[in-house]
């Protein structure tokens, strides 16, 4: 068996703070931080961070205690990230865009006594019962003078806390330590060539696991890290424009965003040197001849970000290979006894990167960061990814899918007995399955529900309340009962294509005009509905915030302009309506009728293997 590769030795006894430090010291009037019309330079972003984490310090934040963040602005983001890391805390970030009682729960088993916040969101984190802290280092509005700071005790101290979907219905907080962290940094500066004048932007949310990675790079390597709006994510051509007007080098997306980017105006991103994918499996069609240099990178919450990345070929067909693992890693192919496995099995990763574990869960920390194999002596561990893979035969690794109910919708981790529990909670809900349909880049969640009469829509909302955005189904199919093996297992091979949850009653009248039946023809095409009809809205077929983009590139490509506002608040016929309205139809020539109106042919046709998710 292979040991584990050799940590870079930069990294050893080094510890965030005392790497920004020095970073920050070198070159205090270089920009660091760039959002809009604001930015901050090496030497203001040292201090501010400074003074919030004298701040915490003041206020008796222990060693090792999390603090939440709970800001929109990405810029105070940074500097609250920084500033708990340098009072010695552990940072856990909290996702705007979640229910806020979800935020809650998270709040409360973090255990965080203090949570950097704005203004705004003082009050509902004073229900909480913590203590909200400004960014400025304000306490519930008081300043508080500068303290000196004490050094991160050691290198094996946590940095950060991150939730990731859990199989018992809550999610799960997976503790990284300095070290392990520092370790990806490093190895990542140099495999993808991030340098002081490199300008990075980080196009992945901010609660987001990888964004650990592509927040924190750019800083210790004394680069720029270029700041965006959620919103650009809704826009492919505003998103493009921004990237080519910030200059930006550098980038961190998943496939689901890129692929539009790629399709609307590969000339905008001629100037971007490299594009690191991760979050999702990828899939080589749509980036081929593409004008930047395009990684793959995977690894779980659990081994700080990055385990494996590998260049994509352009001439490659299929799923790229993950590639082979970072400085200080190691995977080993295992089979449920944790015996070595060749050429295919669970991937078992070990080495500087693997995390503590899960907070609060002595349990199933057990269960799945277990010895190492090969380096139990000397006290090593490992974590059970629960990945499968192949080897090929130059070494590389290639993505096979899960052991278990794991899946990944939009880049994020989802356990589908969580989404499951979810369901059951809901009042005369009797029994609920769950699985996931589609690409391995374009998954999306069907559910199946017990009994047949229950209130969709009631459904629906239930589930917004607890579960975020992407862990609620796209379809909810209603059956009388669910489909079962001899045995009394789930027989998922019976469970129906989400198409049968489209009730007679709920039919929509055929379009009145020309923009309404091409508007169905594209929300067909981009969702995978069959019989789309008028009365229909972008959110109730399975609509979001990724395909959006899809649906405007590809109606722009037929003449239409469409507002993405609109988009999600109107039907079909009032979003028709208020197409024509803008822009008052012209006679179309009769060489373009017919590649026009053809997307409409076969329009009931499309079943379940046209579902297409782009994020």
């Amino acid at each position: 068996m292979s040991k584990v590769s050799e940590p870079i030795r930069s990294t050893i006894g080094q510890t965030l703070d005392r790497a920004f430090s020095a970073v920050a010291a070198r070159d205090r009037a270089k920009q660091a931080l760039k959002h809009g019309d604001r930015s901050l330079s090496y030497g203001e972003l040292d201090r501010a961070s400074e003074a919030l984490a004298s701040a915490l310090i003041q206020h008796g934040l222990r060693r090792e205690e999390r603090v939440t963040i709970w800001l929109e602005s990405p810029l105070e983001f940074v500097v609250a990230m920084l500033g708990i890391v340098r009072a010695g805390g552990v940072y856990v970030p909290l996702d705007l865009r979640q229910p806020p009682e979800r935020v809650r729960w998270i709040q409360a088993d973090a255990g965080a006594r203090f949570c950097v916040t704005d203004d705004e969101r003082r009050v509902p984190v004073g229900s909480w019962g913590a203590t909200p802290v400004l960014p400025t280092g304000h306490l519930g509005g008081a300043a508080v003078a500068s303290t000196p700071l004490p050094r991160v005790a050691s290198p094996m101290q946590l940095a950060y806390q991150v939730y990731t979907s859990g199989s018992t219905g809550h999610p799960k907080g997976v503790g990284v330590a300095h070290r392990s962290l520092l370790n990806t940094l490093e190895w990542s500066r140099r495999y993808f060539s991030v340098t002081p004048e490199s300008r990075c932007a980080n196009l992945l949310g901010w609660s987001f696991d990888a964004s650990v990675q592509a927040l924190w790079e750019p800083l210790l390597a004394g680069a720029t890290l270029v700041l965006f709006d959620e919103a650009l994510k809704q826009d492919p051509r505003a998103l493009g424009e921004w990237i080519a007007t910030e200059r930006v080098l550098v980038a961190y997306v998943t496939p689901a965003l890129l692929r539009p980017l790629v399709e609307r105006d590969p000339g905008r991103l001629a100037g971007v040197q490299t594009f690191v994918c991760g979050g999702e499996a990828m899939r080589w069609d749509g980036f081929r001849d593409v004008p930047f240099d395009l990684f793959n990178a995977y690894g779980p919450t659990e081994c700080a970000v990055t385990v494996l990345a590998a260049p994509v070929d352009p001439e490659g067909s299929g799923m790229p290979p993950l590639g082979r693992p970072v400085s200080g890693m190691r995977v080993q192919l295992v089979d449920d006894a944790l015996a070595p496995s060749e050429p295919t099995g669970e991937m078992f990763l070990a080495g500087e990167g693997v995390a503590r574990g899960y907070a609060g869960r002595p349990g199933l920390t057990a269960d799945r960061f277990r010895p190492d194999p090969d380096d139990a002596s000397v006290g090593l561990r490992g974590y059970r990814s629960g990945d499968l893979a192949r080897r090929l035969a130059d070494g590389q690794l290639v993505f096979e899918g899960r052991s278990d109910e794991q899946v990944k919708i939009r880049g994020h981790r989802v356990e589908l007995g969580e989404v499951r529990a979810a369901l059951e909670a809901v009042a005369d809900v009797e029994e609920a399955a769950v699985r996931a349909v589609g690409e391995p880049d374009s998954k999306q969640l069907v559910a199946y529900v017990v009994p047949a009469q229950i209130d969709v829509t009631k459904l629906r909302a239930a589930l917004e309340h607890v579960l975020p955005a992407h862990m609620v189904p796209t379809h909810i199919v209603l059956l009388e009962e669910l489909p079962r093996k001899s045995s009394g297992k789930l027989d998922v091979a019976r469970l129906p294509a989400p198409r049968q949850e489209r009730a007679p009653e709920r039919a929509s009248a055929p379009p009145a005009s020309s923009t309404e039946q091409l508007l169905c023809a594209l929300y067909a095409e981009v969702l995978g509905v069959s019989a789309v009809g008028p009365d229909d809205d972008f959110i109730g077929l399975g609509g979001d915030s990724v395909r959006v983009m899809n649906l405007m590139w590809k109606a722009e490509q037929a003449g239409l302009a469409l507002d993405f506002r609109k988009v999600f608040e109107l039907e079909i016929r009032e979003l028709a309506q208020s197409v024509d309205a803008a822009s008052p139809a012209e006679p179309a020539s009769s060489q373009e009728a017919p590649e026009r109106f053809s997307l409409v042919d076969g329009l009931d046709e499309a079943g379940l293997d046209a579902l297409l998710d782009d994020d």
